[in-house]
């Protein structure tokens, strides 16, 4: 079961705010694999990194399902942007049933984090997935 259909539903809502990149693509946000939204010895611009799990079935529950982690990364000065966005995303998603029987809920989020190796301000927003039974 793929969740493609799931991480560009996500990456649709956000892409008109922020650069948005699949972690299954670039790996992660840097100087090499996002040098648009990175440039070395600049600031980074605001932008968003969607990193989903494999989806799987896992006891207890009904139908395959899997994590999604999106992470927003902006400079200090720019942080009221990736905080706008999380919530415009939180509230596009959580509930969402995306065809064909995905359906999206919002976890949790973790505000005001710190990438001290790009020198950004973080917020990370976790969903799951699952396949509707």
């Amino acid at each position: 079961m793929s969740v493609d259909l799931v991480v560009a539903t996500i990456a649709f809502i956000l892409h008109d705010t922020l650069p948005v990149y699949d972690a299954r693509q670039v790996g992660e946000i840097g100087p090499v694999t996002t040098p648009a939204v990175c440039p070395v010895g600049a600031l980074i611009v605001p932008c968003a990194l969607i990193k989903p799990t494999t989806a799987r079935l896992m006891s207890g529950y009904p139908a395959a399902q899997c994590e999604i982690e999106v992470y927003y990364y902006a400079p200090d000065d720019s942080y009221a942007v990736i905080e706008t966005t999380a919530t415009v995303a939180r509230a596009a998603l959580h509930e969402r049933v995306i065809t064909p029987g995905w359906q999206v809920q919002h976890r949790t989020d973790i505000y005001n984090q710190r990438d001290p190796l790009l020198h950004a301000r973080m917020i990370v927003s976790r969903y799951i997935a699952y396949i509707r039974p």
